[in-house]
This record gives structure tokens, sequence and C-alpha cells, in this order.
């Protein structure tokens, strides 16, 4: 009896032994993953720049300004397309870098990019190519998602978004949050 119970007794200390070994493997690899994923955040941030203007009125995204998504009018379509493409491919790969399912799914395509609105089941342009009033409240229907997706991001890592349609500003800091 006395025999089973030592020979227990080792098996035991073999077991635990064994997973305090694979709890440390676990934390290396933990810390190597925290590692890369900033990395890549960082790598990420240095291909899509976002840069605050000097006056502080304003923010830039690739050297190409976008006002507050309420301040759209007057502003070459053109230019508010390319952005807010770029936004857009910023942050599918945010949120693939990070884990993170969006709430509204983003279809890449440069400046002609869309999102997905689960609720509608339609896809809403993040591009405006007429001048016709649908056309553009679709865009702004589309830009609303495009922020909430920003606002979900933020709210993850804890931070507060007090004006959603201030997408370069809020992308700015939440890029401040991540890399920091």
């Amino acid at each position: 009896m006395e025999e089973l119970r030592q020979l227990q007794e080792r098996v035991l200390i073999k077991k635990q032994l064994r997973l305090n070994l694979l709890n440390q493997e676990l934390a290396t690899a933990k810390t190597q993953i925290i590692t890369r994923t900033k990395h890549m955040v960082r790598e990420l941030w240095t291909l899509y720049p976002i840069i605050e203007f000097p006056d502080h009125r304003g923010y830039s995204i690739c050297d190409i300004h976008l006002p507050s998504s309420e301040n759209l009018d007057g502003h070459d379509v053109n230019t508010i397309s390319v952005a807010v493409g770029y936004i857009s491919h910023l942050l599918f790969l945010l949120s693939d870098i990070l884990d993170i399912s969006l709430r509204f799914q983003l279809k890449c395509y440069g400046s002609k990019s869309s999102i997905y609105c689960n609720r509608k089941n339609k896809l809403f342009p993040l591009y405006v190519e007429t001048t016709k009033r649908n056309d553009w409240l679709n865009f702004y229907y589309g830009i609303t998602l495009l922020n909430l997706n920003i606002v979900q991001i933020r709210t993850l890592y804890g931070l507060t978004t007090d004006n959603p349609a201030e997408t370069l500003a809020n992308l700015h800091e939440l890029k401040l949050a991540l890399i920091s």
C-alpha cells in the first residue's frame, strides 16, 4: 500500500513539473504573440500614417485630408473616396491583426470600398460617384457604419468616443493608445 502511495506521489510530482514547464512555454508564447502583434500594428500605422495638422484643425491619412464626416460638403469626392478607402483598408487589417470581428464587414476595393449592414442586409458605398441625393445618403450611412467600427475598436481598448464623426481624430487617438 505504501509503495502505491509513493508511486502516485512520484507520478503527481512529474505531472506537476510537466504542467509548470507547459505554463512557462505558454507564457513565453503569449509574450511573443503580444510583441509580434505590437510590431505589426506599428508597421500598419507606418503604411497608413495619420498626422495631425500643425494648427490642430484636422488630420490627414497618407497625406490626404479628410474632414469630419459632418463637414464633407464642398470637398472633392474623389479625395474623400481615396481617404475613406485608406481608412477601410487600415481598419480591415487592424481588425485582422488584433483578431477583432468588426460589427460591420468591410469590402476593401481602394477608393471604391463598401461596408455591409446586417440589419438592412445591404452593402453601402464608402464613395460617391454622382451628385444624386440618394447616393449621398447611402454614402453617409456607410461612413456612419465605418465610424461605428472605429468606436467598437476604441471601446475594446478602453477609449471613449465623444464624436464618432471625427474619423481621423478617433483613429489617431487609437493609434497612440495601441503603439504606446
